[in-house]
């Protein structure tokens, strides 16, 4: 629950420039929890926001990550079969 509350944060902070300065404080407070998904989730959203950049939070905080998962799942499959090839 907690990780998702990051990522709301940090869509709070790409969408609202004026919050921005908050959500990079209660972001750099998330590196300190104890899950280690919080603070992998705050780091990255950390680092995207103070870019300062729209087309970066637009691309990598508000559209995520465009994966195909099934593409994902049977290159990992290959990857664990045989980790020398890659």
């Amino acid at each position: 629950v907690r990780a998702a509350a990051v990522t709301a944060l940090a869509k709070f902070g790409a969408l609202c420039p004026e919050l921005q300065p908050s959500i990079e404080v209660l972001l750099g407070r998330c590196l300190l929890d104890t899950d280690d998904e919080v603070r992998d989730r705050a780091t990255y959203y950390l680092a995207v926001l103070k870019t300062g950049s729209t087309q970066f939070t637009s691309a990598y905080i508000l559209n995520g990550l465009q994966v195909s998962v099934v593409g994902l799942e049977r290159a990992l499959q290959q990857y664990v079969r045989d980790p020398s090839a890659h």
